[in-house]
């Protein structure tokens, strides 16, 4: 857990609720310029746009392999 954990951190926000990223957090993601926001339930990751991308496609791969559905949602009134 150490790994995955060790170099969390609390970000606070400005007053208009943005967050500046450490230094060594835009490094280790290779962030420049411009940034991709994955969403993941009720958390997000940011990432360099092409890994970002990258990172979609496999997980949409695997998903596809596993089989992973997701039904759609029962419509109130709906025959």
């Amino acid at each position: 857990m150490l790994a995955l954990f060790g170099d969390a951190c609390v970000m606070e926000t400005d007053k208009e609720g943005r967050i500046m990223l450490p230094p060594n957090l835009v490094a280790h993601a290779e962030l420049a310029e411009n940034v991709m926001f994955i969403g993941s339930r009720n958390t997000f990751q940011i990432w360099e746009p092409s890994a970002g991308a990258r990172r979609l496609a496999d997980a949409r791969d695997k998903a596809k392999v596993a089989g992973f559905t997701v039904k759609a949602p029962v419509l109130e009134g709906a025959a």
